[in-house]
């Protein structure tokens, strides 16, 4: 049984943002995840919506061929693409607007989380624990990525964002404390 919704479907922009992050590592490295892309989807493009359970195929292969490292680019490339509204201001309402935002990023599905999604809650002045639900299929990784990005953008101009790994609840796959 898969832990997300293989029916639903993934908005393009994040698929596109995630491709196209390849290319900052180098042009071979691009064209290698394009070529990964192109087996499980018919071509990438950020007005499409595609199955989200070739999506998680594509990014699975991806992340088994190329590591964490890439996954975690990858992640911050796609938090640029997320259309933070004016009034995000600072990490807290950026965290809750990124849990928005992943629900919004898939249709067709019943389940209120379709694939999974991040968690967050304040515990400082500088400091969140963040983390990801069961069904989040796109691994660690790519949510370090994302968390990072948030940190870095909406912290202050002080900002050094660091993830600890943490004890995961009963609901979570992988849980960090972030500081920045």
């Amino acid at each position: 049984m898969k832990s997300y919704d293989p029916g639903s479907e993934t908005d393009g922009r994040y698929v596109v943002a995630f491709v196209e992050s390849a290319g900052e590592v180098s042009p071979v490295f691009q064209r290698k995840v394009i070529a990964i892309f192109e087996k499980h989807l018919p071509r990438v493009d950020p007005e499409a919506w595609y199955r989200t359970e070739d999506v998680v195929l594509a990014f699975t292969e991806v992340r088994d061929e190329t590591g964490s490292k890439t996954m975690e680019q990858g992640g911050t490339t796609a938090a640029r693409e997320i259309p933070w509204p004016d009034s995000v201001s600072t990490i807290a309402e950026a965290l809750r607007r990124l849990i928005e935002q992943h629900r919004e990023a898939y249709r067709n599905s019943s389940l209120e989380n379709p694939a999974g999604n991040y968690t967050a809650a304040e515990i400082g002045d500088r400091a969140a624990r963040v983390g990801i639900l069961q069904g989040f299929p796109y691994g660690p990784g790519f949510a370090r990525g994302v968390f990072e990005h948030v940190a870095a953008e909406f912290g202050p101009e002080d900002s050094r964002p660091t993830l600890d790994e943490t004890e995961p609840d009963t609901s979570e796959s992988h849980a960090w404390e972030l500081t920045w």
